[in-house]
């Protein structure tokens, strides 16, 4: 959106209209061809068909986006001191939006950002809980499809459950696949060799993690940690497993503000991923272990995460306002229908890693699972 002077964010608004920051305030004809055309090519067609069938609202902005960006990439120094858990771009109030837990002080982050040289009208500090990941459609279930329990044994001899995101293959290796959060490992950014049963520790074995990135240092990366922009890994199935591949569970059910269904009807049928970022206000669905099947409008974009008790940063996550809780980690997101689709077929948009139980769920964009795991080589469908 560089090509845009002054633009400042884009966001549907409680009305569902589209909005756009730029700093002139006014946009003449010409320049509003041009913020579809940009947009398009960042969200997609259907963003460019909102534009062209509601009038687009021009906001006045006091900071164009490189601008912001420029902020938060400073800012990113915070995550996991002074009370910092997770720093966005806010495209709803042109500003950097940065989390600190309820007993972290708004003063000690203010100085912090003033020896950073980041002006003070540029962020909004807000407390509020971290969002954490979540670890706790329980049948055995063959073929497996996204959506189902999982269970691990850690070193400790503990079991833990997840949720199975998705199936995958490489085009020519002959082996299935499926994709799992990795902190549903023994280490995150670790090839651990985890084993995973299906539904629960203790059940058959279906597979075993073969891929875990192990993150990247340096610029934009803050000093001293390591980051990533997914938390996903691979996992091969063992020999004899069956999966339907393009497959997630769908259940008879969904739900925003309380758990959904989990009694399984039929399946949602993959058809296509996310080649861009959803915006906010885009409506996207999950399938989870522990509350089933829910949904929510997308409330933050690409926002920065400390990863409590790693030296791991997570970078550009998105939120959902749709209910989520513990063991629904690696739950597939996407949307339903699929754009220019009907019925079950649905776009795959990411893997669900945590969230503020029974009020947000994060997730990595499926662009993300793609470039850190399997070399850019899998498919999903």
């Amino acid at each position: 959106m560089n090509v845009v002077p002054g633009f400042g964010g884009f966001f549907l608004d409680a009305d569902r209209r589209p909005t756009v920051f730029l700093k002139s305030g006014k946009a003449q004809a010409e320049v509003v061809t041009l913020i579809g055309n940009e947009l398009e090519k960042v969200y997609g067609s259907e963003v460019r068909e909102r534009i062209q069938n509601a009038e687009l609202q021009i906001v006045q902005a006091d900071y164009d986006f490189a601008e912001l960006q420029t902020f938060r990439i400073k800012a990113r120094e915070l995550l996991g001191v002074a009370g910092v858990h997770a720093l966005d771009i806010d495209e709803r109030i042109n500003k950097v939006a940065i989390s600190i837990s309820d007993d972290a002080s708004s003063d000690e982050v203010q100085d912090r950002l003033t020896q950073l040289d980041i002006p003070s009208d540029a962020i909004i500090v807000i407390k509020s809980p971290p969002v954490v990941p979540f670890q706790s459609l329980t049948s055995q279930v063959r073929p497996t499809v996204g959506g189902l329990q999982i269970g691990f044994t850690d070193y400790w001899g503990t079991d833990n459950w997840c949720t199975m995101g998705f199936n995958a293959r490489y085009q020519s290796d002959g082996y299935a696949y499926f994709v799992v959060n990795s902190h549903c490992t023994e280490d995150f950014g670790i090839i651990d060799g985890m084993v995973f049963r299906q539904p629960e520790a203790g059940s058959s074995d279906i597979g075993y993690e073969v891929d875990d990135y192990g993150g990247f240092t340096g610029y934009p990366c803050p000093s001293l940690y390591k980051c990533r922009y997914s938390d996903s890994a691979l996992a091969r199935y063992y020999s004899g497993v069956s999966d339907d591949f393009g497959g997630i569970a769908k259940t008879t059910s969904r739900s925003q503000s309380s758990p959904g269904s989990s009694t399984i009807s039929s399946s949602f049928n993959i058809v296509s991923y996310a080649q861009s970022h959803p915006y906010i206000g885009l409506v996207v669905n999950k399938v989870g272990a522990r509350s089933g099947w829910t949904y929510g409008p997308v409330s933050t974009t690409c926002q920065d995460h400390y990863v409590n008790g790693t030296s791991y940063r997570l970078l550009c996550q998105f939120t959902v306002n749709g209910w989520a809780d513990h063991g629904d980690s690696g739950s597939p997101v996407f949307q339903w229908p699929a754009p220019n689709y009907s019925g079950d077929n649905i776009r795959l948009e990411g893997i669900l890693w945590g969230g503020i139980p029974g009020t947000s769920f994060s997730f990595s964009h499926i662009g993300y699972v793609k470039s850190e795991i399997g070399n850019n080589g899998l498919s999903f469908y």
